[in-house]
């Protein structure tokens, strides 16, 4: 790693002006005795997400090196993704979304999990919080209480950690092809790169105050009633990870891959041809 710092927090943003000084406080407030930087993204915000984020940067005067970046096109969620990975100076990055909330030891939880396990990834549980900041039930995600993935869950369309959770050494993006735009989201691809490098490490406590009704888990929410858009971006995905698993010469997870894509294929089908009926 470069420099003094230990690890990259990357934030990404986009019309949340309600949530992201929240957001980007419980970053700065971390109990991590070393260094770390904070990179804040706005993905050309229509609301006031971005002022927010200028007059944060400007007041702090802490130990954080804290940056912000604001894209002069909206890019859309995963290449905001890839850009912000790319502008880490560490090799490891943890994740954060602008409507979501870091418990203050969450860096510190998450960089000790690292350096003990070795893993590629690692992920946690989370608290959910609805957008009055109501408190929800502790989730634990697909990940239950499992360390690393099996081909049961590769043949799962589902990711095994929660994306509002992950970090990650730079590796699971530069040492596999590029990441479709038109994917779900980066926590699926993520999750399976996880499977073929050095598997994942699971901290089994609640490190994030999850919204889940709002930003993009509300909109994949409302995405589940449109069948062929459900089954164009399961294709991409599923496509996407293909990709990866040949590139680690998987040939054998790759096809059970697409085995899992055609047996939800089928059951959407028999779904939709029901309701047509009825």
């Amino acid at each position: 790693m470069g420099g003094n710092v230990k690890l990259s927090v990357i934030l990404f943003s986009y019309n949340q002006q309600n949530y992201i000084e929240q957001a980007i406080l419980s970053l700065l407030n971390q109990d991590f005795k070393y260094q770390y930087e904070l990179i804040v993204s706005d993905d050309n915000s229509t609301d006031k997400t971005f002022d927010i984020i200028k007059r944060l940067h400007e007041r702090y005067t802490g130990k954080v090196d804290f940056k912000i970046n604001r894209n002069e096109h909206n890019l859309g969620l995963i290449e905001h993704f890839k850009k912000l990975v790319g502008m880490a100076s560490s090799d490891f990055v943890v994740l954060a979304a602008g409507d979501d909330i870091s418990r203050p030891n969450r860096v510190r939880r998450v960089f000790d999990r690292y350096t003990e396990s070795k893993k590629s990834v690692i992920c946690s549980y989370v608290t959910l919080i609805d957008k009055n900041n109501n408190l929800g039930r502790v989730w634990e995600g697909p990940s239950s209480n499992k360390d690393k993935s099996s081909y049961k869950e590769a043949l799962s369309y589902s990711p095994y950690c929660i994306g509002a959770t992950l970090a990650f050494e730079k590796s699971i993006m530069t040492d596999f092809p590029d990441i479709d735009s038109k994917s779900w989201a980066e926590d699926k691809i993520i999750s399976f790169r996880a499977f073929l490098s050095k598997g994942v490490g699971l901290v089994k406590e609640p490190l994030v105050f999850y919204r889940y009704d709002v930003g993009v888990s509300s909109t994949f929410s409302q995405s589940l009633v449109e069948p062929k858009l459900i089954i164009s971006r399961d294709y991409i995905t599923s496509k996407q990870k293909f990709s990866d698993a040949l590139m680690k010469k998987e040939l054998l997870l790759g096809l059970i891959v697409f085995l899992g894509f055609f047996k939800r294929l089928s059951v959407l089908s028999l779904k939709i041809l029901a309701k047509a009926f009825k």
